[in-house]
Formats: structure tokens, sequence, C-alpha cells
């Protein structure tokens, strides 16, 4: 039996990896979109979609810049919360259930998606009916599907970790030393994480009973499938791409073993301290589990 104490997120048994040296360097733009084109194995030919916000509008360029150097070809789409948002609150929901042909026109012609987080506000989809969401979730589906099926190499900057001022007030870590942090993380070499991440599966090794523990009443066990473990080393492989769904993306920065529970295994409590919805805090969030399925879901504050 292993034994993990002090969870912090708990979906798929993620353990972080990236205590590993970043360097002196906190910001170098090339370095990062180097590494990202690295990632999704950009090769000669190539074309490849760059998605991001105004804000990283120098980043963007320099992403593009790199996947032209080997020969590839680039097309940089901007987005913003203030755009989403408004294309809620402005557009008539009778359009919510229409397939973008843009967006299937994009998914079926790129090879590659660089991906930069656009979000800033935790809430901005506050007030926002949830049946709108779920029409638009539902018309996108067959975008998400052709993705899939055509085996789109993705890789994502941010990881829910992009330094922004709200994450900074959600977290208590001014945003100074979360921006240092995350910028010298994005620069670490994926060869480094992938050691570790490797050690750290075998430790686990299959059939293994792993229990996660933490003072604020969380007592969680699974039997770990240590063959379907997936490390998140910050580069994509050939390997992973033949594996094709989501082994053909990745995330920076990296530094993740994502140990799935074998089927039917999980049982047991987690407890969340603080969780963030439509930018309301849900304190104290409770996810009850008996094997392999959530039986009960409740928080300390009126989650409605």
């Amino acid at each position: 039996m292993v034994h993990v104490t002090g969870l912090r997120r708990c979906i798929a048994a993620a353990a972080v990896l990236f205590g590993v040296s970043a360097g002196a360097q906190s910001r170098d733009m090339q370095t990062v979109a180097r590494n990202l084109v690295q990632a999704a194995m950009v090769k000669a030919g190539d074309k490849v979609l760059i998605n991001g916000s105004v804000r990283d509008a120098a980043l963007l360029e320099d992403i593009a810049v790199e996947v032209m150097k080997v020969g590839a070809d680039p097309l940089i789409a901007l987005s913003s919360e203030r755009l989403f948002r408004r294309s809620y609150d402005e557009v008539p929901a009778r359009f919510d259930n229409v397939t973008s042909p843009v967006g299937m026109l994009l998914v079926n012609n790129f090879d590659v998606q660089i991906n930069v987080d656009v979000g800033e506000n935790e809430g901005v989809l506050a007030g926002v009916p949830m049946a709108r969401r779920t029409a638009r979730g539902k018309a996108g589906q067959p975008i998400n599907d052709a993705y899939f099926k055509r085996n789109v190499r993705s890789v994502n900057l941010g990881n829910g970790l992009y330094p922004t001022a709200s994450l900074s007030r959600r977290i208590g870590v001014p945003q100074s030393d979360l921006s240092n942090a995350f910028w010298r993380a994005s620069a670490v070499s994926p060869t480094a994480l992938r050691a570790k991440g490797n050690a750290l599966r075998q430790a686990f090794g299959n059939g293994k009973v792993v229990t996660v523990t933490a003072p604020n009443g969380t007592n969680f066990s699974f039997r770990a499938d240590a063959d379907r473990a997936l490390i998140s080393d910050g580069a994509l492989t050939d390997e992973r791409v033949k594996q094709g769904s989501a082994a053909a993306s990745t995330w920076l920065p990296a530094g993740e073993l994502m140990l799935p529970a074998a089927d039917g295994s999980a049982s047991g409590k987690i407890v969340i301290d603080r969780y963030l919805w439509d930018g309301r805090l849900i304190r104290g969030l409770t996810l009850v589990f008996d094997k392999g399925s959530l039986t009960s879901m409740s928080a300390a504050n009126d989650m409605s």
C-alpha cells in the first residue's frame, strides 16, 4: 500500500514532478516558444494553428517564427475573454446549436495546434445559463471528434497555472512569484521530467493500493493502473502520437504523473478546501466515491 499525504488536487491522482531546477532564466519568451514548437514535434510542411490572446501577442509571434524556422506554416488566431462573454451576451441563443464551419475547417486542415491560455477572470461565464453552455458543447462535439480522429498534435501553455491576478488571489501567492515560477518551469527540459516520472510510475506499480490523506478529512484509496499512467513531461513522442486521442496532447508547465485508478477500485472521500466555479468560491467541496462511482457531492457553503 502506498500512502500519499497532503492532497491539493486529486482528479486523476496527479503527482507534481517539476521540483527540478529551472535555472535562473525567468521569462525568456524565445526559449518558451522554442520549447512549445519542439514539444509539438513540428516539422517541415506542417500547418500550425497558434491560438492565444492579445495579451500574449509578442509570444505568439515568437512561436510563429520558431514554426517557420523548421519549414512549417503558422496561422495566429487571437481571442479574448471579452469576445467569449459577448458571444453569449449579444449573440442570440438560437445559434448555440450550430456547429461552427470555421472551427471544422480549421480542425480538418491543420496538423498542429499550439494554444496559450486566454483566461484572466475565473468567473467569465457567471450568470450564463447552463442550457446555453450545454448546447454549445453539443454543437462543438463534431469538431472535437474530428480533432481526435485526425490525431492533431497539440501543446498548451498554461495548464491551469497561467500567472493571472485572479489565480494569485485564489492561491495566496504574489503574482510576481507566481509569474517567475511559471515561466521558469515552462523552460524546463522534458528529459529531466521524463526520468523522474518513469521512476515514480515504477514506484507505484500495477495493483498497488494508493491511499491519499490530508488533515482536511480526505481519505481516498484506489488500486493503481500503472500501465495506463501518463507522464506529462512537456513533449510529445512518436509513440504517444500513434496512441492517438489525449496522448497526442501535452502541456507546459509540465511535471505530472497522471495515474488512473483501476476500474471499480476508487473509494473514500476527497475534500477540496477551496474551489472556484463561475467566479464563486466553493469551500469544503466534498466528493464521496464507492467502488469507482461518485455517490455524493456536498460543500460547506451553498453551491446553487
